[in-house]
């Protein structure tokens, strides 16, 4: 471990960006001050595609080899401030060794939001139903970044938040009804809520639920976040500081984190872990997240510190990094030590276009990539990514 922070250090000198999806919402908000976007804006519609062509050096270790594309098309109709329809459609050519057309797929999820137009019992009320994108549970304790699909209702009065959130594919598992019921107050300087499964296991009562109180509090370039939960009469915590850096050219974003989970607080889970994903959309998800921890086990003390560092030397010439480092310690079990590295040079030949290459090497690969459809789920009891270096080369377009 020490190693592993000298060679973090030693190679501080720039932030690279992992492949990630699009929010499937507030597209035309989104996009609003890109003038280098190339299809047609009206009053009522907006669109964006964002895509990417790449080469990458894995051999067979990975089902995103050799030569592909991965292109995410957008779509929003909105009326007013009150109705907004979202698609969002993927397509992508995995990889050339499998033929002409033979890895070429695409799927597409939608998303339809509305929002009461004026106050209702003296509050803003909006629902969100179908594609619900990434939801994460307080501060992610449990619950972070997962895909989800159902319904999330917002009542927002002064400075008191409800948040009801029905999640329909499972959070943790596949096919696991869950719902989420929080509040929270102040812009989430404090929140309470409780996670609940329906789902019957076999020769078994339902999973028990999950109840926790969070607080986030940003205070200029630093925030400040913590989170306890208990479920299955044990107690978790978490605790998090996260800080941006900017001088000139030169930009730092920092996150250091701590865990612990006791024995048993994850019955149900541990070892049980489905992810259900395309697998290209996955790698700006950070190690630490609870899928990773508990596809071995629940009893573990976890801390980590990301590092992604930028610096421009023009609008055309950009180097980036990005580090994370850490452990999980996991009582009475083979400690899972982690370090994952970007490195990249990043060219954008357009002066008004964010269109660029980028040139790159890394060591994170997913475990469980060659989960192309219609296999969509991860392993049970592996985290998603391994330790794998290799070089690539990535073509980032907008329009």
């Amino acid at each position: 471990m020490k190693l592993l922070f000298f060679i973090l250090f030693i190679s501080l000198n720039a932030l690279a960006d992992y492949p990630s999806a699009r929010l499937n919402q507030n597209v035309c908000e989104e996009i609003s001050g890109q003038k280098y976007r190339l299809l047609p804006k009206k009053d009522w519609f907006c669109g964006a595609v964002d895509g990417q062509a790449y080469g990458r050096t894995v051999g067979n270790k990975d089902f995103y080899h050799g030569v592909g594309h991965w292109t995410q098309v957008r779509t929003e109709f909105h009326w007013e401030n009150s109705v907004a329809i979202n698609f969002r459609s993927i397509i992508y050519s995995a990889t050339s060794s499998s033929g002409y057309a033979a890895s070429n797929e695409d799927y597409h999820l939608g998303s339809f939001r509305f929002t009461y137009p004026e106050k209702l019992l003296g509050a803003f009320v909006s629902l969100r139903i179908v594609d619900l994108d990434r939801q994460t549970v307080g501060e992610g304790l449990f619950i972070e970044a997962r895909e989800s699909n159902g319904g999330l209702m917002l009542w927002d009065w002064n400075n008191v938040q409800f948040r009801w959130l029905q999640e329909s594919t499972g959070f943790l598992v596949g096919d696991d009804d869950v719902s989420n019921p929080e509040v929270n107050f102040w812009g989430r300087r404090l929140g309470l809520g409780t996670v609940w499964f329906y789902k019957e296991l076999p020769f078994q009562d339902k999973r028990k639920p999950y109840f926790y109180t969070y607080t986030n509090i940003p205070y200029e370039s630093w925030n400040f976040s913590a989170e306890a939960g208990a479920r299955n009469n044990t107690i978790a915590y978490m605790g998090k500081i996260a800080h941006e850096l900017l001088a000139g050219g030169f930009s730092l974003q920092s996150i250091l984190q701590g865990r612990y989970y006791p024995n048993g607080f994850a019955q149900g889970f541990a070892g049980q872990i489905e992810n259900q994903y395309v697998s290209y959309d996955q790698y700006n998800k950070y190690y630490t997240n609870s899928i990773n921890v508990f596809s071995r086990s629940d009893h573990a003390m976890v801390s980590s510190l990301v590092l992604n560092l930028r610096y421009e030397f023009s609008h055309a010439h950009r180097l980036g990094l990005l580090n994370e480092v850490g452990m999980f310690d996991y009582n009475g079990n083979e400690d899972d030590r982690f370090y994952f590295a970007r490195m990249e040079y990043n060219h954008y030949p357009f002066p008004l276009r964010e269109d660029y290459f980028s040139i790159f090497v890394t060591n994170k690969l997913l475990r469980d990539s060659y989960n192309a459809p219609p296999y969509f789920e991860s392993s049970s009891s592996t985290p998603l990514f391994r330790t794998f270096i290799y070089a690539g080369i990535e073509g980032n377009f907008a329009f």
